[in-house]
């Protein structure tokens, strides 16, 4: 199973976040994404800047954090998961728009 979300963060809207109802199994995530602009008085030229990095947290009906990592684009993480609800948590602080697939393998 599949499962496709996108979505956009900002400083002032700085977590989104998804839910899905699963079985026991292992999850594939990848996150993606990229700048959403807004460099207001910024000339292009010469790569000066540092890539945006975002977190991504997989956090059980219970608040326990079962995985989590943080990088540049393209983020993978990967884990098994009990059967149970669980949020898809992305978040940091650079403006960007992004697509997160869940792929989901039940044993």
């Amino acid at each position: 199973t599949t499962a496709t979300f996108s979505g956009s963060i900002s400083s002032k809207r700085s977590t989104k976040r998804f839910t899905l109802t699963v079985a026991e199994g292992v999850v594939t995530n990848e996150l993606e994404f990229a700048s959403s602009g807004g460099s207001k008085g910024k000339r292009g030229g010469g790569g000066g800047g540092t890539p945006p990095s975002l977190d991504l947290r997989v956090i059980a009906a219970d608040g326990t954090v079962v995985l989590d990592g943080a990088g540049p684009s393209v983020l993978g993480l990967a884990g098994g998961l009990a059967p149970g609800a669980y949020t898809w948590e992305v978040s940091g602080t650079s403006s960007v728009s992004f697509t997160l697939r869940v792929a989901y393998i039940a044993t």
